[in-house]
């Protein structure tokens, strides 16, 4: 059984709509547009948003529940990337940096990259 979205959306109408054209990120356009489909009630159930914004139900599900945890600035809050470490070591790469402006200086016909 599909689950019915159950989340009162506090903006206007004519805020999110504001709010839709001043993002930069289509990740945060999505999340506004989900309010605004939430609130004219153009979907019913979460994989009517999944459908309409091209997302997983996991991405709609979390999102739902950062706008009911923090309300929008949570839910617009920037959340790129994880907590990757480099592969290659600051000092690694700078030895390599040296090594290569080295052989480019060196050979003729690497000095055109």
């Amino acid at each position: 059984m599909a689950k019915q979205i159950n989340l009162a959306v506090k903006e206007s109408k004519e805020t999110l709509q504001y709010l839709l054209t001043r993002q930069k990120s289509m990740t945060n356009r999505s999340r506004v547009k989900m309010l605004l489909l939430i609130q004219e009630k153009k979907v019913v159930y979460t994989r009517d948003l999944v459908a309409k914004l091209k997302y997983c139900r996991k991405s709609i599900y979390n999102w739902i529940e950062l706008y009911r945890n923090g309300g929008l600035e949570q839910l617009l809050a920037s959340t790129k990337g994880g907590n990757n470490t480099p592969v290659i070591e600051p000092h690694t790469k700078l030895a390599l940096q040296k090594k290569l402006s080295a052989l480019l200086q060196l050979s003729p016909v690497m000095s055109n990259y």
